[in-house]
């Protein structure tokens, strides 16, 4: 059998090389390890077994979602507002906290932050890596400030300026 010469393309085919923009979607294993924590100290504080690694998790996650939900065009005014009343909620268990030495959530804050950690998870699923980055710098620049200017849970910032 003889062989077929088969017409070649004009120019030769090129690997492809995948260009990445500079904020690509995250991963579904990245998002997990974002939001996993925030989750299990969730959970923790829902059953009475929550601590103070509990509540800065928590913190730490609704305070990078909330800037990612502010700078997202698309989101809505409604999300914004749930967002912000997870943050009130967990500073209100702070509060509670100061005055019974134990960390729980009552049932509007336990509500609050659900929906600001569910919200926050869907808000991954939307940003970029660019974003992310973003967001969390913001945080950090946030929380560069010393405990005598910013407070902690327990001496908060009117305390310690006083």
């Amino acid at each position: 059998m003889s062989r077929v010469n088969k017409p070649r393309a004009k120019s030769p085919r090129r690997p492809y090389k995948p260009r990445y923009a500079p904020g690509y979607m995250l991963l579904g294993t990245q998002r997990d390890k974002i939001a996993t924590p925030a989750h299990i100290a969730l959970n923790a504080m829902e059953l009475g077994h929550g601590t103070e690694e509990s509540r800065h998790a928590l913190a730490g996650f609704l305070n990078i979602t909330s800037v990612l939900a502010a700078r997202m065009q698309t989101v809505t005014t409604e999300t914004r507002t749930a967002m912000d009343a997870a943050k009130h909620a967990l500073v209100s268990s702070d509060r509670r906290f100061l005055r019974s030495g134990s960390w729980g959530l009552s049932g509007r804050e336990m509500v609050a932050i659900r929906l600001g950690v569910t919200l926050g998870d869907q808000l991954l699923k939307r940003a970029n890596s660019q974003m992310l980055i973003a967001a969390i710098g913001f945080c950090l620049k946030a929380n560069s400030k010393s405990s005598e200017v910013l407070g902690t849970v327990r001496e908060p910032m009117g305390a310690a300026t006083c």
